[in-house]
């Protein structure tokens, strides 16, 4: 097995934590957009940089409380306009592939013939499990008329 060098080791690691601070978080979401905040309150401030929406918060606020949506959709009716943002979450499964088997000769050495001798086919398993990962609806904002109207969250 081929070893690496010290400083591949060391760059790798200084990739995986510098990558991990790129994270987005509500408070590097509204310093990007510091105009939408500026209007609010102390208690509300601290409602959106927590994570948490309202009815009858603007777009921008869920933007900066939940970040940008994984799929956008339009429901548009006779008399009304509505725009769904769906939120992803992902879910770890395990699955299991057995039995993943098949039949392989087995040799032994045999002493009174001086020579390796097959028996019959033996029974071989190779159980398999992968990690799979299924995404589901984590959160759901509905706006009307350019405000939230109703949010769903996915409690898992």
């Amino acid at each position: 097995m081929k070893r690496h060098p010290r400083w591949f080791l060391y760059f790798v690691t200084a990739a995986a934590l510098f990558l991990a601070g790129c994270a987005s978080t509500p408070e590097k979401r509204a310093e990007a957009a510091p105009s939408v905040l500026e209007g609010m309150d102390a208690a509300e401030r601290e409602r959106v940089l927590d994570g948490r929406i309202a009815v009858g918060d603007t777009p921008e606020i869920v933007r900066i409380a939940w970040g940008n949506p994984d799929r956008r959709t339009r429901l548009v009716r006779e008399d009304s306009e509505t725009e769904r943002w769906i939120y992803l979450g992902y879910e770890r499964e395990f699955v299991d592939t057995f039995p993943r088997h098949h039949f392989r000769p087995r040799y032994y050495y045999h002493p009174g013939l001086g020579r390796y001798v097959m028996t019959r086919h033996h029974y071989i398993a190779h159980p398999h499990t992968y990690v799979v990962r299924r995404p589901y609806t984590r959160q759901v904002v509905e706006f009307r008329e350019g405000r939230v109207a109703a949010f769903e969250t996915d409690e898992r």
